[in-house]
This record gives C-alpha cells, sequence and structure tokens, in this order.
C-alpha cells in the first residue's frame, strides 16, 4: 500500500500504541531522526490501518520502506510493534530527516510472513531523540509511579529498572499538578545526569506536539482525545482536565521549573558543611582497593563480574540505612528480600561486604 505523507499533517490515535523492541532500539542507531520518523508515520498507518488490514489478510507483520530504508513492524493486540530496520549501514544516515523537511514524501507498506523468533519480552516507547529511550513499565512499576500522598523509595539491582520508574513518577508529578516541587536524588552522578536530561528530552517532546496542536497541524482518529495524548506522550490526565493544550503547558511549566536534581552527596554538603562524608569514591578507591583481610579479598573475588559500582550500590540501596530504624538491615531481611535479584550465595557475600563496609566507615568517622 502506498501511503502520502505530509511535513505539516500529523495524526493522534487513541486505540494503537507503538512501541520498539530492544532489537529494534539495538538496529536504529545509524540512523538520525528514526524515533521522530516513526513517531509521525504510525500516525499515518493508524489513520490507514483498516485497509492495511484487509490488503494484510491475516498476516501480522509487515515492510515500511521509505527512501531505501525499510522497517519491520507486527500489528498485534492494537499495538505496532517495530522490531528490525535494515538499509541503513552508514552512520549517521540523514535520509530519515530529509524526508521529514520534503513538504510531502511516500511510504509503502508491505505484508510480509516473517514474524517468528522476535522476541518481545523488553519494549520501548518512542521519543522524539535520537538514543533516548523510555522503557515499557510493568504493572508493578506503574502502581509505584502512580501511588499519591506516599513517599517512594525505589531500590532494585543494576537493570531493574529503577531510573524509568524514578522518571515516570517525576512525569506524573508534573502531571497531576502538585503545588510543591519535586526532588529526585541519587548517589551517582552519572545517573543524575542522565535522569535530567531524559526528562528535558522528554519535555521538549511535548513542547513540540503542543506547537503542532496549537497550529491546528494535528488531527484526531477518535473522539477520545485525551487517550491519543496519552498513547503518543506517555502523560497522565485526570478526569477533570478538559482543556488538553492548558495542561500539556503547565507539565512543561512543571518539569522546567518545579524538579531538582541533586547528588545526595551535595545534599549532604548543603547541610553539614565540610564535615566527612563517604560516597561512592569512598567505597572504590579507599575500600576496596586497600583490603588485607584476605576472607574479605575472597569475597570480592567471587563477585569479580559485578561491578564495584554495582555492588556499592547494593549495599547502599538494600543493606545500609534502608530499616525503619535508620541501621543496617538483618541477614535474614536482606536475604529476603533480594531473593529474585541474586543467588543467595552472592547475597550472602554482598551482606558480608557491607558489614566489613559498615566497621570501616564506623572507624574511620565517615
Amino acid at each position: 500500500m502506498l501511503i502520502t505523507v505530509s511535513k505539516n499533517q500529523f495524526y493522534a490515535g487513541a486505540t494503537l500504541k507503538f512501541l520498539k523492541t530492544e532489537g529494534f532500539v539495538k538496529s536504529e542507531r545509524n540512523s538520525l531522526g528514526t524515533d521522530e520518523f516513526l513517531v509521525k508515520l504510525s500516525g499515518y498507518i493508524a489513520k490507514n490501518i483498516t485497509a492495511i488490514k484487509k490488503e494484510a489478510k491475516g498476516k501480522e507483520a509487515f515492510i515500511l520502506n521509505a527512501n531505501g530504508i525499510s522497517f519491520f513492524f507486527l500489528l498485534s493486540d492494537n499495538k505496532i510493534i517495530y522490531y528490525k530496520k535494515t538499509g541503513s549501514a552508514v552512520q549517521n544516515d540523514t535520509r530519515l530527516v530529509t524526508l521529514l523537511s520534503q513538504p510531502e514524501f511516500a511510504i509503502t507498506v508491505t505484508p510480509i510472513g516473517e514474524n517468528s523468533e522476535i522476541n518481545l519480552s523488553k519494549l520501548y516507547k518512542f521519543s522524539s531523540s535520537d538514543y533516548v529511550n523510555f522503557p515499557l513499565l510493568t504493572e508493578e512499576q506503574l502502581s509505584l509511579v502512580t501511588a499519591e500522598n506516599v513517599h517512594t523509595v525505589i531500590a532494585g539491582s543494576a537493570g531493574s529498572g529503577k531510573t524509568n520508574v524514578c522518571i515516570d513518577k517525576i512525569v506524573f508529578s508534573a502531571c497531576r499538578g502538585y503545588t510543591g516541587k519535586t526532588l529526585y536524588t541519587t548517589f551517582s552522578r552519572a545517573l543524575l545526569t542522565d535522569v535530567k536530561s531524559k526528562v528535558y528530552e522528554f519535555t521538549q517532546q511535548v513542547k513540540k506536539f503542543l506547537t503542532s496542536l496549537q497550529s491546528g497541524t494535528v488531527e484526531f482518529l477518535d473522539d477520545d482525545k485525551k487517550a491519543a495524548v496519552e498513547n503518543l506522550l506517555g502523560v497522565y490526565f485526570s478526569g477533570d482536565d478538559t482543556d488538553i493544550p492548558q495542561k500539556l503547558q503547565s507539565i512543561v511549566f512543571y518539569l522546567e521549573n518545579k524538579c531538582d536534581y541533586f547528588l545526595i552527596e551535595d545534599i549532604y554538603k548543603n547541610a553539614f558543611g565540610d564535615a566527612a562524608f563517604a560516597n561512592e569514591s569512598t567505597f572504590i578507591n579507599n575500600f576496596s582497593t586497600n583490603i588485607r583481610n584476605k576472607q574479605l579479598q575472597s569475597d570480592f573475588e567471587k563477585l569479580k563480574y559485578l561491578s564495584e559500582e554495582i555492588i556499592f550500590k547494593e549495599i547502599y540501596g538494600a543493606i545500609l540505612g534502608v530499616n525503619e530504624t535508620g541501621g543496617i538491615v538483618t541477614r535474614e531481611e536482606y536475604l529476603s528480600r533480594r531473593r529474585s535479584y541474586f543467588t543467595r550465595e552472592e547475597t550472602e557475600t554482598i551482606y558480608k561486604i557491607a558489614l566489613a563496609y559498615a566497621a570501616f566507615l564506623e572507624e574511620n568517622g565517615l
């Protein structure tokens, strides 16, 4: 099927969500503008979905061809899931950016039989920026994001989704119209920069859509406009939200003016001045590299496949100062909490290292 795409026309629908697999994320790295291109194209697919399904005759896999680049996607359970891209071997390929700058261009959508061995275990939402990916949250993670009137502490092993939950929590706070402010804090400077930059990119995405909406170039494909915007941007509307542009403006204002990002170390220094403070550098440069205890050396050797940064975050995030009394959690409590993240041997070893590190901090007045 041939579809003509207009530069100044954007479609948003409530019934179809569009996502990408982890394999697609890895395959899209060469092309600039991939996400922005597919966000726009997915609206055109949604507009023509009835004709596309009729031509497919029951097939669920398709190829979208555009200027020599092919995108493979599935149509399943009201989702468009992109899983592979071919035809872009050159670094920083600008063909998609060039297409988006043209007044009109054509794409073709063709049904195919291929749909086996596609890994759908980890899916991502689209953004409008290259190299910025927002994983789709699980129901459990989403329940943490939407919980209100409670303090939320996010703890988990590396790769468990802590950062993504926190980003969505910041967005949710902006959507709820809180009168106060939101603080994001962490021990890791790199993580702080990553979260701040992703929230910035999300904000730019909302602003860009808002500009299109106010200029009249957005056409809604369904009566439920709020659901269409939620699908497109990943924002949260309540039943009281009737003015979509005004709501989006308030979200942008909150994200740009009501969110603070500080290292725990910086908060501590602001409160206590130059008092001694132990951080990740203390653990790596002063503790783990100067171990003389052979048993402790052996414990670190058992975990050599884990970075010292991961071990430090696990100790600080799950063992030291996280129980109700502010002290170290008991061995039994820690092993019970973390059995789904590490093996028993790993949790036993990490806990022993944590006890040794706690003793080190006490000996050095930290």
